[in-house]
């Protein structure tokens, strides 16, 4: 079941991360997002497909049939969820909806739980170094989240 709900949730990512870029003003955070959603939807250099195509394949590894994959009707909290997603996207400032992406990315990422704070700046000093919690995590990936210092403090 996990690999059926995974499957629609992966489908539907990249289009509301897609929002998320087309809202950026930066061109640095938006090249960066594009490359992700690259990896997303076209091919991750490590496996050679999409993470859409891969989950699908992990599902059937599995025991799940493809079309049935591709048919699944998913449990009302995924649908829920999705939605949600996409509402913020749609709705918030990027950089809220990235913090949602990166909240996502973080509950299952060991990787990122070593990272203990993200650098807010708006590539000029000041720089803001905001702790988010003890495990922290770097919702850009690129060491820090371009935004004003007023827009920092208001995240706060």
């Amino acid at each position: 079941m996990f690999s059926l709900e995974h499957c629609y949730f992966a489908n539907r990512f990249p289009r509301w991360f897609g929002n998320i870029v087309a809202n950026c003003p930066d061109l640095q955070a938006r090249r960066y997002m594009i490359e992700n959603m690259f990896v997303e939807e076209v091919k991750d250099p490590s496996i050679d497909a999409g993470h859409y195509e891969s989950m699908v394949d992990f599902a059937v590894s599995t025991g799940a049939r493809r079309q049935d994959v591709y048919d699944h009707v998913p449990s009302i909290t995924q649908i829920m969820a999705t939605h949600y997603w996409d509402d913020i996207s749609c709705t918030r400032s990027w950089l809220d909806a990235f913090a949602g992406v990166g909240g996502l990315e973080f509950t299952n990422s060991a990787k990122l739980a070593g990272h203990d704070q993200i650098q807010l700046s708006h590539g000029k000093p000041p720089s803001v170094l905001v702790p988010l919690s003890p495990a922290g995590f770097d919702c850009l990936g690129l060491g820090q989240v371009r935004c004003s210092p007023s827009q920092a403090a208001a995240q706060l």
